[in-house]
């Protein structure tokens, strides 16, 4: 019998709580990849999987694109103080 995924009480299979990390959502995205390549499953749980695969995937995206304004920011105070102390 396949696992039901984890969810907080409230969520519909495919919504993504705000809270859950990248790497909880990655590795919840590996597990639902590896059920939809055994191709045991029913067409409306491989259907229902998939969808919850897109949001968890787009969910790590927006995580990924944090990440990365987050670096570009440090990155930038960094150059920006460098430059200040160049100038004093």
């Amino acid at each position: 019998m396949p696992r039901q995924n984890k969810q907080e009480p409230g969520l519909s299979p495919t919504e993504i709580s705000v809270e859950l990390s990248f790497e909880q959502a990655y590795a919840e995205l590996e597990k639902i990849v590896e059920q939809l390549e055994q191709g045991d499953l029913a067409l409306e749980q491989s259907l229902a999987l998939h969808a919850r695969g897109q949001k968890l995937a787009t969910h790590c995206g927006v995580k990924l694109e944090q990440a990365e304004l987050q670096v570009r920011v440090l990155s930038d105070k960094l150059t920006q103080d460098e430059s200040a102390q160049i100038d004093d």
